[in-house]
């Protein structure tokens, strides 16, 4: 169990929450109480949260933040070529109409 008591005599809850969609990083909550009980009542409370995917995100990205993140992944892993078409598109067509957007959740 991701409980841990530390030398000030508290508890501290470490829990996995998933993986970030954007990034592919993980992502994990972390919490400190007072008694081991309250401890395990804060683990069960998040770990049930997360199981029912009624977490809710902290993340408030703009398209621009979007599009930066992919384009820098286009560049690393395609030719440059692609990257430019890429580019060209995303500016040319489809930026115009999401430029002041902001997503908090996307589906697939």
């Amino acid at each position: 169990m991701p409980i841990k008591k530390l030398e000030n005599g508290t508890y501290r809850i470490d829990i996995s929450v998933g993986f970030d969609p954007i990034t592919g990083k993980r992502r994990r909550k972390t919490k400190t109480a007072k008694t081991k009980k309250e401890a395990e009542t804060i683990y069960y409370s998040l770990k049930e949260e997360h199981k029912n995917n009624s977490l809710s995100s902290e993340r408030n990205l703009s398209f621009s933040q979007i599009r930066d993140i992919y384009l820098e992944n286009c560049k690393l892993h395609n030719k440059p070529n692609y990257y430019a078409i890429q580019e060209y598109t995303i500016s040319k067509h489809i930026f115009p109409t999401f430029e002041k957007c902001n997503f908090k959740k996307t589906t697939h």
